[in-house]
């Protein structure tokens, strides 16, 4: 046995330690090349290809891999080092058992055996490789820093533990990076929808509210389509499209849409179909070179009514992100059609006589003032002012609700006898006017003639009425819109006078005042 002299033990023992220093020198400069790397403000993906590019060098990898879990809890590369994109692309789910192995275990593999199946395929040349599980705040793993090398040269015990301490802090910086991007995009889409939501208090224009809704969806979707859908008992319409122009622009009615589609949406609002190949029943709701749809639907009292659905040409698309934004635009979509609908209601009510259902006094007079600015003489209008014979006397004799339904025919049969753009107003109790645009005085006479004949036709159990009817026409702009109606009610005055149930013209000279 061969003892060592306190010289050589001496110097044995500092040997070991110099070596221990520059191992930890070495390993220090490591970890601190990677913090720095790790401290420099950047996206996700610059700072990953960074973290793998740095890596790569530092412990002379020719492929370096993040392997992330998705919802599903599958490996999706997140970024790769030494792989052609094309091959890799970000979200593609990686099939690696050693990989879900660690995942499972939680703990590193190391191997050169370079006939295993150990090393994936689509990998040539790799003969060594070790895999880590990369583990931030959360229990489980997020995913799997893998490293692959085209010799034989095994990874070391000391590479492990410096990759290991390397990828807890890689972890804390995709989390915090995905936290600082999913806040970003958060603030952007409540940008988006705020200026949507903005947009819809200044007007009640569903067609311009939509196309803000399409705009933002398109956009932020990376989708080339957006359909609006409306759901009914037993069909799914589609009501209109924005983007391509491959669908319809009017309403398309689907009657075969699954049942089971339509029930997971009833559950959770949002549907994604990654592979449209897969599902036949629902290529109708997509063009033909679509490849994945999402759907949100809106739902009121639980029952579905409305929903957006968008189409993309990639597979496997729409993150979840991607669905609350849909869920977000379906939602305002829906308010925006009932308010565009209220609004409608109420503009109704407002301009329309509750009994008769013809335009009121209000809109007759705007409608004129209109109507006179685009007259001329070779494009003049006739405004015609009539009025029912003896009203009073069916009232008196018969009741205000004969009366009413006395009006209502007269309404009906006016609409009747007119031509098609000529309007139709009630202006006073029994008091109606029509306005005839591009209408010569003989023709127009002519039309109120026959209007004044169909009235006398009543229906039973009616009592007969008749009208009279003043006529009279303009063939300038400037004719003031009361003097054309003092003409025509002149008129009207002058056929009650001669024995009522008839129409005259006003007199021309009526119509050549020039205005004060």
């Amino acid at each position: 046995m061969t003892v060592a002299l306190p010289e050589q033990a001496l110097q044995e023992e500092r040997d070991r330690a110099i070596a221990s220093a520059h191992t930890a020198l070495r390993h220090a400069t490591r970890l601190s090349r990677v913090l720095t790397v790790l401290a420099e403000p950047a996206s996700l993906p610059t700072l990953v290809d960074r973290v793998l590019s740095t890596l790569s060098e530092l412990f002379r990898a020719d492929v370096v891999s993040l392997l992330v879990r998705d919802e599903a809890g599958r490996l999706c590369h997140l970024a790769a080092l030494g792989i052609p994109e094309d091959d890799a692309p970000p979200g593609q789910v990686v099939r690696d058992q050693v990989a879900e192995q660690v995942v499972r275990t939680g703990s590193p593999v190391r191997t050169t055996d370079t006939g295993s199946p150990r090393i994936p395929a689509g990998l040539p040349g790799a003969q060594s490789g070790l895999w880590l599980p990369v583990r931030g705040h959360a229990a489980e793993p997020l995913g799997v820093l893998r490293l692959l090398r085209c010799r034989p040269e095994r990874f070391t015990e000391d590479d492990v533990g410096l990759l290991t301490s390397i990828t807890f802090r890689v972890a804390l910086a995709v989390e915090q990076a995905r936290l600082h991007a999913a806040t970003r995009e958060q603030a952007s889409t409540m940008a988006e929808l705020y200026e949507i939501a903005k947009t819809m208090t200044e007007t009640f224009d569903f067609d311009r509210v939509f196309g803000l809704i399409a705009k933002a969806a398109l956009a932020r979707l990376d989708a080339f389509e957006m359909s609006l859908l409306r759901f009914e008992p037993r069909a799914v319409v589609l009501v209109r499209s924005d983007g391509d122009g491959r669908h319809p622009s009017e309403a398309a009615r689907f009657e075969q849409v699954p049942r089971h589609l339509l029930r997971r949406l009833e559950r959770d609002g949002v549907v994604v179909v990654g592979d449209l190949a897969a599902a036949p029943g629902l290529r109708a709701l997509a063009p033909d070179h679509a490849r994945a749809l999402m759907i949100a639907a809106h739902r009121t009292d639980g029952v579905l009514t409305t929903g957006l659905a968008v189409v993309t040409d990639r597979p496997l698309s729409f993150p979840p992100a991607d669905r609350a934004f849909l869920a977000g635009l379906a939602d305002i979509t829906a308010l925006a059609l009932r308010n565009a609908r209220l609004y409608e209601q109420a503009r109704h009510a407002a301009e329309r006589d509750s009994l008769t259902g013809l335009r009121n006094r209000r809109v007759f007079w705007d409608d004129l003032r209109g109507a006179l600015r685009r007259t001329a003489p070779d494009e003049p209008v006739a405004l015609a002012v009539l009025d029912v014979d003896d009203f009073k006397q069916v009232n008196d004799r018969h009741g205000h609700a004969t009366g009413d339904r006395v009006l209502c025919h007269v309404a009906d049969r006016l609409q009747r006898s007119l031509r098609e753009g000529d309007q139709v107003y009630r202006v006073g109790g029994e008091e109606f006017a029509a306005l005839l645009p591009g209408c010569e005085p003989e023709t127009a006479l002519g039309v109120l003639m026959r209007a004044v004949d169909a009235v006398g036709r009543a229906r039973d159990p009616l009592p007969r009425v008749t009208i009279s009817v003043g006529v009279a026409t303009a063939v300038r702009p400037d004719v003031p819109p009361d003097a054309l109606f003092r003409a025509a009610d002149d008129a009207l005055y002058r056929a009650k006078r001669d024995g009522k149930d008839r129409a005259l013209l006003a007199p021309e000279i009526a119509l050549r005042e020039p205005a004060p």
